[in-house]
């Protein structure tokens, strides 16, 4: 009888003495063997993490108004060397300013604004002068590996502007159709515009723009507008905009050739409008059968959306330039090599978003040169450089860009290089496209250009 009362108190006790060493086990081991696997499981996730979404983007405030100040920082988990640019996405009425240390510099919309290797910060101004509006913008940073052209990570985050005023202050930018956005800047990642060229000779391209959006029960509405032909250039301009109250799905652009025989050209599918959202488009074409042309413009031709009108769907422009009878004034045939020729060239600075021609500065100014280069050949150009030389500075540096993407027959490149406080003189900038030779040209003689430049003090 003692021995089986004693025999229990003793199982009893070694199962007492089990439960404790097990729970001293958990409380010691359990936690570092979850952090091991949290750690794996960040591990894996880094492996997979998308390169578009790689940079962490914080600001202070995500929702601002018009004169209203916010941070924005950034990091990235990586032991590159390289640097960071700024961007955001184009807004109707919306400019940014940014400040790093002692300077302050206005942004650009989709040009990316190379900051120096150990910024990763900056105050930025936010200035929307829409007035009674609100509307939602993307600020995205990009990393570029020293020795690359072309960005490596990127991340962004999203902000809500908003404008309560219920008139439209004198400082905003003004809605002039006739102006050209940068399609690329010289020696920064950018953000490329949906470009196409057709296989007619037309260069197709498209600049997003975003307006107020107010919610209506009517169906969707593609309407064209704020048509603009750019004289000697082959040139038209246009908008179309989603003036309905629902989103429009993909759809297309249709237009013919200034050709003969006319043909007709379809552009590749187009991203969904919401309600108030517009694209800027520009067709410019290589050749026309005769000095003055008209192009018929056709939103939606197959009638794919459901609209509420169909009778602001279509559009007639004029163009004029590129027309060549014969070969008997120096020109060539198309089939020819390929031919980069700078067309304009012009010095000024950028306000709101655009540009403005001024070839007269102050010391100390910021100026911005900007031209447009035109591959007027039969065949791609492949990559190439560009040189500028007597730059407006005492010390007179030259500088050489990165290498530039191929061009296509007829598909032209504008190009925005800046210069940051100027010194006091009279200067000619000379650029040269194709300075190290590297594209086999059809003429060498049409690769430079001057412009001057008067800088007082």
């Amino acid at each position: 009888m003692f021995k089986s009362i004693l025999s229990k108190v003793l199982f009893v006790i070694g199962i007492i003495i089990i439960l404790v060493v097990l729970a001293w086990a958990i409380i010691n081991f359990v936690p570092v063997i979850f952090s091991g696997l949290a750690n794996v499981g960040s591990s894996i996730g880094n492996i997979f993490k998308n390169k578009n979404e790689a940079i962490e983007v914080v600001v202070n405030d995500t929702e601002l108004v018009d004169g209203e100040d916010f941070n924005v920082q950034w990091s990235l988990d990586s032991t590159e060397n390289g640097t960071y640019s700024l961007s955001y996405t184009c807004v109707e009425g919306l400019l940014f300013e940014i400040t790093i240390g002692d300077s302050t510099k206005r942004m650009i919309c989709n040009t990316p604004l190379s900051l120096p290797s150990d910024i990763k910060e900056a105050d930025i101004k936010t200035i929307y002068k829409k007035p009674n509006s609100f509307d939602d913008v993307e600020l995205i940073v990009f990393f570029t590996p020293d020795g690359q052209t072309n960005y490596e990570y990127a991340g962004k985050t999203s902000l809500t502007v908003k404008n309560s005023s219920g008139t439209e202050n004198s400082d905003s930018p003004s809605d002039s159709s006739g102006d050209l956005s940068a399609s690329s800047l010289s020696s920064e990642p950018a953000e490329s515009d949906n470009t196409t060229t057709t296989e007619t000779s037309a260069t197709y391209t498209s600049q997003p723009t975003y307006t107020y959006r107010t919610t209506y029960s009517t169906p969707a509405d593609l309407a064209i507008s704020n048509i603009v032909s750019i004289p000697g250039r082959s040139t038209v301009q246009f908008t179309v905009a989603n003036i309905g109250g629902r989103s429009t799905g993909n759809w297309q652009l249709a237009y013919t050739n200034p050709t003969t025989p006319i043909t007709t050209e379809y552009s590749p599918l187009q991203p969904s409008l919401a309600p108030g959202q517009s694209l800027r488009f520009t067709l410019a074409f290589t050749e026309q059968s005769a000095p003055s042309n008209t192009i018929s413009i056709s939103v939606d031709p197959g009638n794919v959306v459901s609209e509420s009108s169909e009778s602001n769907n279509f559009a007639t422009a004029i163009v004029t330039g590129n027309y060549v009878p014969n070969n008997n004034n120096g020109s060539y045939n198309p089939n020819d090599n390929a031919d980069l020729e700078i067309v304009s060239a012009e010095i000024g600075r950028v306000s709101g978003g655009r540009f403005i021609e001024d070839d007269r500065v102050n010391d100390g100014d910021d100026v911005v040169l900007h031209f447009r280069v035109l591959n007027r050949g039969g065949e791609s150009t492949g990559s190439w450089r560009f040189e500028i030389t007597h730059t407006p500075f005492d010390s007179n540096d030259d500088y050489r860009s990165s290498r530039q993407n191929s061009l296509r027959p007829g598909e032209y490149m504008d190009l925005y290089v800046d210069f940051d406080n100027v010194d006091e003189g009279d200067y000619r900038i000379r650029i040269e496209v194709d300075s190290d030779d590297d594209v086999n040209e059809e003429r060498e003689n049409n690769n430079t250009e001057t412009v001057d430049l008067e800088v007082r003090n």
